[in-house]
């Protein structure tokens, strides 16, 4: 596991810091918030599969950014205040001659989770995410997510990254249900990841493949969760393999019920076989009082 944590960081932290919140000591008011709803604190946030880079080559059908400044030039394009990163990896080439922290310089704060082969998450962030850990699912080798904290003010808002089960989905429910059970003590949170919603089923003529995804996530909307990937705002497919064909709604941010999703939007690049998914959240201000 691997932090990386820049010197700019620093002077951010001085510059920001007024009181200490209760579980941490880093204030933020975060930047560009004219789309606030309640004139309280809005971020963006971004959940992409990254696909292990596809060991530095390209997903992209006419073969563009095979190489890390082309690739960098084109991630940096979606400018999120966080981005969650699955399929994660500490080199950007199979000759792990380039570090992939050279691909993140824009961010200032980088946490790399364990590398469980195919397996690693990560987090990038233009702000300090403390009170990092890692908890392993308990019915998997390699399946964990990452748990952090942002503070906003007085608040703490834990900021989660995770890749559930791909191929099982008795296994998969039992992740959610771990998730939920982690997640639900927290008065402020955002889930996001590679969710794997009703993988390796494939919806039978006449019925709406959609709706064997949704299974999978009603079990967060019975939590009282909001979802931002077929939520009120709309269905997003994130697979670039099945692009015209269905709506693959792989990728996920959700939200707990006191924070406002006032935006989402597929990030239409292709660096990988996931599109990025990102999200505008407010934190109104009355909850920051």
């Amino acid at each position: 596991m691997n932090i990386v944590l820049k010197s700019t960081t620093l002077i951010l932290l001085l510059f920001l810091m007024v009181s200490v919140p209760s579980c941490s000591a880093l204030i933020i008011n975060v930047p560009g918030n004219s789309s606030c709803l309640d004139c309280g604190f809005t971020f963006k946030i971004t959940t992409f599969n990254i696909g292990h880079f596809s060991n530095g080559k390209s997903n992209h059908p006419d073969g563009s950014y095979p190489n890390l400044k082309k690739y960098k030039d084109k991630f940096d394009t979606i400018g999120s205040d966080i981005v969650s990163i699955n399929e994660n990896s500490a080199y950007f080439d199979n000759a792990n001659e380039i570090s992939v922290s050279e691909l993140y310089s824009s961010y200032p704060f980088y946490y790399c989770g364990t590398n469980y082969g195919y397996d690693c998450n990560a987090l990038i962030s233009k702000f300090e995410l403390t009170n990092i850990n890692e908890t392993r699912f308990s019915n998997s080798s390699n399946r964990y997510f990452i748990d952090s904290v942002l503070n906003i003010k007085d608040l703490c808002i834990h900021i989660i990254t995770t890749h559930l089960d791909w191929n099982d989905i008795n296994k998969r429910n039992i992740q959610i249900s771990e998730l939920i059970d982690a997640t639900s003590k927290y008065d402020y949170f955002v889930i996001c990841g590679d969710m794997n919603p009703a993988s390796r089923i494939n919806g039978e003529a006449g019925v709406d493949p959609l709706s064997q995804y949704l299974k999978d996530y009603q079990r967060f909307v019975d939590a009282g969760y909001q979802l931002s990937n077929c939520g009120e705002l709309g269905s997003f497919n994130t697979l670039t393999k099945h692009e015209g064909f269905a709506i693959y709604p792989w990728d996920n941010i959700i939200v707990s019920s006191n924070l406002n999703i006032v935006s989402v939007y597929r990030e239409n690049i292709i660096l990988s076989d996931h599109y990025p998914l990102t999200a505008v959240i407010n934190v109104p201000e009355a909850n920051t009082h």
